[in-house]
């Protein structure tokens, strides 16, 4: 049996996917900035505590992390944090869609030979092995790797919505999104000119207008961050109907909540601006004096401070804590759970595989020898420690992958096979906020029901009914027909396992296009 964990690399695109939405920039001065302006309270309309509205933009460059004074205090006097889109959600949604059959067949058919090859060049070069052709009909892995490397040795850990978004976790604030992830989801993938045109970008000419993007977002001054923009291409039209719903969705928030709005720069001024809709719609908007004493600088994210979510899986027996609500990834008997931190880059797994009883291997070689076959693609061990953790075998190590640091912890109990880990690309998997998830680890022993009766369990759209031990896990999986490209049909796949008298039950129908039938 040979053990991976795919997810990450998936993820990793999905962090780099966001950071790339907008870009917005600047003309600096250093700390005296006169023009400074990203910073705006609202307040007027019967509001009983002021709120605020902030200029953002969507990069780890470390000089446009220099925020007034006010702005960490403007968080810290608010009862909600509203970003342009909730963080989680994106990521459900963008995986959800990277994941449809329909996605990844248009994919297919959009790319050349030559636009292939040149992805499989460069994921190659990036991960020191070939992809898979499934890998290539990923949207988010075709963005990622067809987008410039803006990294800077001194670049921070993730991008300023998200960091900013980390320090209101830390404070507990609540947090919502504006805008509907499919919505965000649509602008980065549904139109075919916009995958095409990353292979048609100047990779040099790219990063000189990001940095000049930048140096015009330090010296804070919105007119000059819109004129810039104003010079290029933008989708003016679309910009607009973003702003509407934001300016909606805040105006609509602050009947409830004091709140700091986080939203890209673009989206501040002009006739349809955000700042002038919700002058319309009766608030009074006036720029925050901005000082820069580094004040800013005393405010940490710190997970131990943040509300974490308890996932519970009933049916094989654990629980485990994350940042923020995860996602279930089903594969017939292996179930998998994801957490993608925007806070500091890290991405969070569980895993969980039945297996039933091992013959001829004492729990500790069986973890070995998964773990060996584990290795591969250019994994290499930093350290690795067999243990007795969670009241059963287990190996805990460290591994580097592709310039990435991966902590796994394996774990064989309950004839079920436990796997977590924390993956980041700098080396700080043992700190507080990692081990806080491996500690938080709970393995229960599987109860024994008293007097179960077999259940009628009926499938209406299927069409059938027979009787069961408990209810089932289903599976739903869109299958291409090669002869079909255009009629996939769709398995339908549900498993029982019994863990205590050791039985393990399958069945499944298949729905097949309109007009097809099986001869």
């Amino acid at each position: 049996m040979k053990l991976k964990f795919p997810l990450w690399n998936f993820f990793r695109f999905l962090n780099l996917l966001i950071i790339l939405s907008i870009f917005f920039k600047s003309s600096l001065a250093q700390q005296t900035k006169p023009k400074y302006n990203l910073l705006w309270q609202i307040s007027g309309k019967g509001l009983s505590k002021p709120s605020f509205l902030f200029g953002s933009m969507h990069v780890r460059d470390k000089r446009a992390f220099n925020f007034s004074d006010s702005v960490m205090k403007a968080i810290e006097n608010t009862s909600a944090f509203i970003l342009e889109v909730h963080p989680d959600s994106l990521l459900q949604s963008i995986f959800g869609l990277s994941a449809q059959p329909a996605m990844q067949k248009r994919m297919k058919n959009l790319l050349s030979a030559e636009q292939k090859s040149e992805l499989i060049k460069r994921f190659q070069a990036k991960n020191g092995y070939k992809p898979d052709s499934a890998q290539l009909d990923n949207p988010v892995l075709i963005t990622s790797l067809m987008t410039p490397d803006y990294a800077k040795k001194d670049d921070k850990q993730t991008f300023i919505d998200a960091y900013l978004y980390g320090i209101a976790k830390t404070m507990r604030k609540k947090i919502f999104g504006l805008e509907k992830p499919s919505d965000q989801v649509d602008i980065m993938y549904q139109k075919d000119d916009r995958i095409l045109g990353l292979f048609d970008k100047d990779e040099d000419f790219e990063l000189e207008n990001l940095d000049k993007m930048v140096a015009i977002y330090e010296g804070g001054n919105l007119e000059e961050i819109t004129a810039l923009l104003n010079e290029g291409d933008e989708d003016n039209l679309n910009l607009f109907k973003r702003n509407k719903i934001m300016a909606d969705g805040i105006d609509s928030l602050l009947k409830s909540e004091s709140v700091f709005v986080t939203i890209g720069a673009a989206h501040m001024l002009g006739e349809s601006g955000v700042i002038n809709l919700l002058r319309k719609l009766g608030y009074q908007l006036h720029k925050v004096k901005a000082d820069f004493t580094g004040v800013a600088n005393n405010y940490k994210i710190d997970h131990s401070k943040m509300s974490w979510t308890k996932y519970l899986n009933s049916d094989d027996n654990y629980e485990v804590e994350f940042p923020s609500k995860p996602f279930e990834i089903k594969k017939m008997m292996k179930k998998s759970v994801v957490f993608s931190d925007l806070t500091n880059d890290a991405i969070y797994t569980a895993n969980s595989n039945y297996i039933g009883p091992i013959k001829g291997l004492k729990p500790q070689a069986y973890l070995d020898t998964l773990f060996k076959n584990y290795l591969g693609d250019g994994r290499e061990v930093i350290s690795k420690k067999s243990e007795n953790r969670y009241g059963a075998a287990s190996i805990d190590a460290d591994i580097k992958a592709s310039g990435k640091f991966i902590r796994l912890v394996l774990v064989l109990k309950n004839n079920t096979l436990y796997g977590l880990s924390v993956e980041n690309e700098v080396n700080d998997v043992h700190e507080p906020y990692a081990d806080r998830f491996f500690n938080s680890l709970k393995i229960n022993d599987p109860t024994l029901a008293k007097n179960v009766s077999w259940i009628d369990y009926k499938n209406e759209k299927g069409g059938f009914s027979l009787k069961v031990p408990k209810m089932p896990d289903e599976v739903i999986k869109e299958v291409l027909d090669p002869s079909y490209p255009d009629h996939p049909y769709v398995m339908n796949i549900y498993t029982i396992v019994d863990k205590i008298k050791l039985n393990s039950f399958l069945f499944k129908y298949n729905d097949f296009p309109d007009g097809m039938y099986v001869s």
